[in-house]
């Protein structure tokens, strides 16, 4: 018998189970003997949340969101025939006329024909308030250069010579050299090739390469 009962311990898928059912036993032991108090105390603290509190849990996040995705005030300069003349953060939306009231307003002389107080700013804007005796005034709103007041590139495979010679150090020769090396040996592929042409080098290229492409 004992040699019985130490080959069914020694058997691990027996050994398992004879674990999981004892601990089975003492759990329903236990409950019995406590009679259940305490699983019922904690279904009874097991309440459901009002649909309404989750609501408004839901605005509350939402209203948060809005704010932190609120944007940023619009710097702008303003200049001329206006009282304090300099820069300013207004909100945004702001308009022309907004900008005139933070800068204490007009002055005496101010020649109002060329300034569009309804314009609405936006940032990096420069406002220029001509005065009247100005017989060429300044032209009134100006913008930050940005990449779309950028030249456009020259691209090396289509350009002739007179585009080709608006690049920095690239004269008439040089020109007729970039034409003639993409008739022998086929469109550039890449703009580093540029510098297989005679008399380009390193120096030129980092000089132009912000100003060619290749399609």
């Amino acid at each position: 018998m004992k040699d019985k009962l130490r080959y069914l311990w020694k058997n691990k898928g027996i050994r398992c189970f004879g674990i999981a059912f004892l601990l089975i036993v003492l759990v329903l032991g236990w409950y019995l003997r406590t009679g259940g108090d305490s699983f019922s105390f904690s279904v009874e603290r097991t309440e459901r949340i009002p649909s309404g509190v989750l609501t408004e849990a839901a605005d509350l996040a939402s209203a948060s969101e809005s704010e932190d995705a609120e944007e940023e005030p619009i710097v702008c300069e303003i200049d001329g025939a206006v009282e304090r003349p300099g820069v300013y953060q207004l909100p945004p939306g702001s308009r022309i006329a907004d900008l005139v009231q933070v800068s204490g307003g007009l002055s005496e002389d101010a020649d109002t024909r060329w300034l569009n107080r309804a314009e609405r700013l936006s940032d990096g804007l420069k406002i220029y308030v001509p005065r009247v005796e100005e017989e060429d005034p300044a032209p009134t709103v100006s913008r930050s250069a940005s990449a779309s007041d950028a030249p456009a590139k020259i691209d090396l495979n289509r350009a002739d010579a007179a585009e080709l010679e608006t690049l920095k150090g690239i004269g008439p020769v040089t020109a007729a050299k970039i034409i003639d090396y993409r008739k022998k040996a086929g469109p550039f592929r890449s703009i580093e090739e540029i510098m297989n042409v005679s008399g380009i080098g390193e120096k030129t290229f980092l000089a132009i390469r912000d100003r060619i492409t290749v399609n």
